[in-house]
């Protein structure tokens, strides 16, 4: 057990959820919960001077544990940039003791136990912990970092080879890009999810699934996986962007911004294994110039 690590006395988390703040700073707007996770494009253009900023406001957050990954323009923290510029110095900062210290996880493709929780019945802990992975499909010529050939593609495959399997039972992963058909539409055609990482959401089945990179579909659906084989029996779309249903004529379903899929939540407990959670938490509209008109945080609150 990693004594520097939280403790919390129940299986239940509250997990606050956003990305693409794009060197916004959205703390005024971020609910109190358990766990903060924000899912890549922290910056604009990755100087030691925009995550200065962005781990200023993070650390003041209350929430005893705090998940952070790389989006395509968050480029400086990646020691494989091929358009080399890469910035030692970005990544000692995101990963520097002071920054541990405060709860602070920055994760790169890799699983990490981040806290304990403790079970119900026999009051043992268990690792909280949480697969993250940065990496999205080439979605522009002018190839960002942080991307990968998209499938079919040997880069795509290695791209999702560090992703857990479902005996290996890690509930919570965060992405940057969307996985294929979950959430995955933008305003611009030709761009989709990725079908590896689909692929291996489908295979391990993990409880939450955290991404953002496609500003225009932020929302949350609900999928319950087939019985005994391979593939999806049922999805279910909870909410989703204003600008997106302005756009393409859509009614609803209403914009929320809570979901309590907890034992003992409003809505129907989430069966973790049998079911996953998937969240595009896009804090920015395609509007990217300083307006008010942004998407809100997304809670989840989720029974391990």
């Amino acid at each position: 057990m990693n004594s520097s690590l939280p403790v919390f006395e129940t299986n239940t988390l509250r997990i606050v959820c956003t990305s693409d703040t794009h060197n916004d700073d959205p703390s005024s707007k971020v609910p109190d919960g358990d766990v903060f996770i924000h899912a890549g494009d922290l910056t604009d253009h990755s100087t030691v001077a925009e995550y200065t900023t962005v781990l200023d406001w993070v650390q003041a957050l209350p929430h005893k544990v705090k998940i952070l990954i790389a989006g395509n323009r968050d480029g400086g923290l990646d020691p494989d940039n091929h358009k080399n510029r890469f910035n030692p110095e970005a990544l000692a900062l995101v990963t520097s003791p002071k920054i541990k210290a405060k709860g602070i996880h920055y994760l790169d493709r890799e699983t990490r136990t981040v806290a304990y929780y403790t079970a119900p019945g026999s009051g043992e802990l268990k690792e909280l912990r949480v697969y993250a992975n940065p990496l999205q499909p080439e979605f522009s010529p002018n190839r960002w970092p942080l991307t990968y050939p998209p499938h079919p593609s040997t880069e795509a495959e290695e791209a999702w080879s560090s992703a857990p399997t479902k005996e290996d039972a890690v509930p919570i992963w965060v992405m940057h890009g969307p996985p294929l058909d979950r959430l995955d539409k933008p305003n611009m055609p030709g761009l989709i999810g990725c079908a590896v990482q689909m692929r291996k959401i489908a295979a391990a089945r993990p409880g939450l699934c955290v991404f953002g990179h496609f500003h225009f579909s932020w929302g949350v659906e609900r999928v319950a996986w087939n019985e005994g084989r391979d593939g999806i029996a049922k999805v279910k779309l909870l909410t989703l962007s204003e600008e997106r249903k302005r756009q393409e004529g859509l009614e609803g379903p209403e914009t929320r911004c809570e979901f309590n899929f907890s034992s003992q939540g409003v809505e129907e407990a989430v069966d973790i294994g049998r079911e996953t959670v998937f969240v595009n938490a896009a804090w920015m509209t395609t509007k990217k110039t300083k307006v008010e008109d942004r998407n809100m945080p997304i809670v989840v609150t989720l029974t391990l």
